[in-house]
Order: C-alpha cells, then sequence, then structure tokens
C-alpha cells in the first residue's frame, strides 16, 4: 500500500529565482470521508440529477527546499479534494508559524504535479513561486 507521495520539486520565482525541492505528503485519514457506494446507484442518481461529489481528505507531510527554507523540513498540513475520477487538488499550509508557507498543487498527469506556494518569512517580504513536481517514488 502506498503511504507516502514524494516529489522533486523545481521553483521559479516571479523575480526570476530558480530553486529545487522536495515534497513528501500522505493522506492522514482515507476514511474520513468514505461512504459505503453502490455503483448502479450512483449511476442512477447521476442521470436523475446533476450532481458533483467531492471528497475532503486531510494530508500531513514536509516541504523542503534548502535555499528557501533551510536545512530543517518545513511541517505542512492541509486538505486534498477528490472525486470518485481522481484527486482534484491539495492545499497546504506551514504548521510552524516562523516560516510560513501556503501552497498548493495539482496533478497534471499520474507522475507530475503543477501549483504554487507563496512563502511568507516575514513582514513585509512574501516571494511567490509556481512550482512543478515529478513523482520519485513511494516511501513505505
Amino acid at each position: 500500500m502506498m503511504d507516502e507521495f514524494v516529489y522533486s520539486l523545481l521553483l521559479k520565482g516571479t523575480q526570476g529565482l530558480t530553486l529545487l525541492g522536495t515534497l513528501r505528503y500522505r493522506f492522514t485519514d482515507l476514511t474520513a470521508d468514505a461512504r459505503a457506494r453502490d455503483l448502479q446507484a450512483l449511476m442512477g442518481a447521476a442521470v436523475d440529477r446533476p450532481t458533483i461529489e467531492l471528497f475532503i481528505l486531510p494530508v500531513e507531510g514536509t516541504l523542503s527546499v534548502p535555499l528557501l527554507t533551510g536545512l530543517t523540513p518545513v511541517p505542512i498540513s492541509g486538505i486534498g479534494f477528490g472525486s470518485p475520477a481522481g484527486l482534484l487538488t491539495v492545499l497546504f499550509s506551514s504548521t510552524d508559524e516562523t516560516r510560513g508557507l501556503s501552497l498548493q498543487i495539482n496533478p497534471i498527469d499520474a507522475t507530475h504535479i503543477g501549483g504554487g506556494l507563496t512563502w511568507k518569512p516575514g513582514e513585509p517580504g512574501t516571494l511567490l513561486f509556481s512550482v512543478l513536481g515529478t513523482q520519485t517514488g513511494f516511501a513505505m
């Protein structure tokens, strides 16, 4: 069973700064929004009325971008939004008050992600980065 997703990241800043990093995360409670589903009933309901079913899944992990965050990975947590078709987006924020960051990632395909990162090392500075990631494997 997959426990943790690991991505090598390429961050491109609005000022032209390019950095490398690593994102590691896992879903902490896959049963948080799980329900027993009958496929025939689900298909019948979809025909009767247009609905979109979303699942909210808690996530936690770490982000390491040594030239930005320092040598210690930043602990992050957040929520992922998924549908029966798959994962739609994951929103993270730092759990370390001294190293503020917000990260949103979206799957591009089975092994690549894209998104954006806001790094807030202190007032008044804020750095914005676009993020591309390639899955490096699974950690058990």
